[in-house]
């Protein structure tokens, strides 16, 4: 098929500009795992959840703490406030992981976090979450290997199912695992996705206990926002890029109308040369009926490219302690 710019980019970062593998895997796809996440503190976060629920006898506060969430039809599960339940030294832990992780996206902030348990009978129908943020995130504090249940799995709609019509293909019969993906809650697994994309949660079956049962902790990056890291002096540089960007912007204008954020990182040389441009998220979708959503995302990122490579902040005051090392612009395009 025709190799677009986002796939040629995609393979080599000689070109200039680059999509990190997780935005790769966002545009691509719409959802993106990380099985490696903060593994200590995952360990911790399940065994103070087990040690809760160890003596179901035993009356104190915080057991009392927990909603049942039932919309029928809708949703069903138990909840309560990541805050709330986690010793507040493990939340706060809690929390700059997830912004650790929030950042290599181009998010700046979350929402609060839920943490909830299914057990026998509990699910989410299809839905979508589109006013919360651009990225949702799921964190399993589950036992999947040992698991005693069905069910669970993170159920979302295929970005192929989201993208053509499904009367272009309605002569080919489809199943289920043709139409939707299903992300296993395995054990300090994050599940980052586009919250536009219909999803729910397959519902659980046989099991009672809560510790038997899907264990997560869920929330939203929210919207993300324009961060320096580095020496450079941010008032020059933020006229700078006001400039730039509205050539952006100038081009963007002239194609399809689409939604979705797009953020770029540009990396600062001392000199004020951008050095590279990494595409840390995208998220485009376009809106027009027939028009080929890969050419729009090249389009954009080709404009982007065109007004932000080479000696753009040369003009810009870089502080008399900075390193050798790139400064880094994060700069998000948001699209609506």
């Amino acid at each position: 098929g025709r190799e677009t710019l986002v796939q040629a980019r995609a393979a080599s970062k000689e070109q200039g500009l680059f999509l990190t593998p997780a935005c790769e895997r966002l545009l691509n796809q719409g959802w993106t795992v990380d099985d490696s996440f903060a593994p200590q503190l995952v360990s911790s976060l399940r065994e103070e959840f087990m040690s809760r629920f160890e003596n179901p006898l035993e009356v104190s506060a915080d057991r009392f703490i927990w909603d049942y969430w039932l919309v029928p039809h809708q949703y069903a599960l138990m909840r309560t406030t990541a805050e709330a339940f986690f010793a507040p030294a493990t939340y706060q832990l809690l929390e700059e992981r997830v912004l650790e992780w929030a950042a290599t996206l181009g998010c700046r902030s979350c929402s609060p976090m839920w943490l909830s348990y299914y057990v026998d009978g509990h699910a989410q129908e299809l839905h979508t979450d589109a006013p919360h943020g651009p990225f949702a995130f799921v964190l399993s504090l589950t036992d999947f290997e040992h698991r005693r249940f069905t069910g669970g799995e993170t159920q979302l709609l295929k970005q192929e199912t989201v993208l053509r019509s499904f009367w272009e293909d309605a002569g080919t019969a489809k199943e289920v695992n043709q139409l939707f993906d299903f992300i296993e809650p395995r054990l300090g697994r994050l599940t980052v996705f586009d919250g536009r994309i219909p999803h729910g949660v397959r519902q659980v079956r046989g099991v009672q206990d809560p510790r038997e049962g899907r264990i997560v902790v869920h929330g939203w990056f929210t919207e993300p926002t324009p961060y320096f890291d580095g020496g450079i002096d941010e008032d020059i540089a933020t006229g700078i890029l006001n400039e730039h960007m509205a050539g952006v912007f100038e081009e963007i204008q002239k194609l399809p109308s689409c939604n979705g954020v797009v953020v770029v990182r540009l990396d600062v040389g001392p000199d004020g040369q951008v050095k590279t441009i990494d595409v840390l998220s995208c998220t485009l979708q376009t809106i027009d009926v027939g028009v080929d959503r890969y050419e729009v995302v090249d389009a954009v990122l080709e404009a982007i490219e065109a007004k932000f490579e080479g000696p753009v902040f040369a003009g810009a005051v870089f502080t008399e302690t900075v390193s050798q090392e790139p400064t880094g612009i994060t700069l998000p395009f948001i699209f609506d």
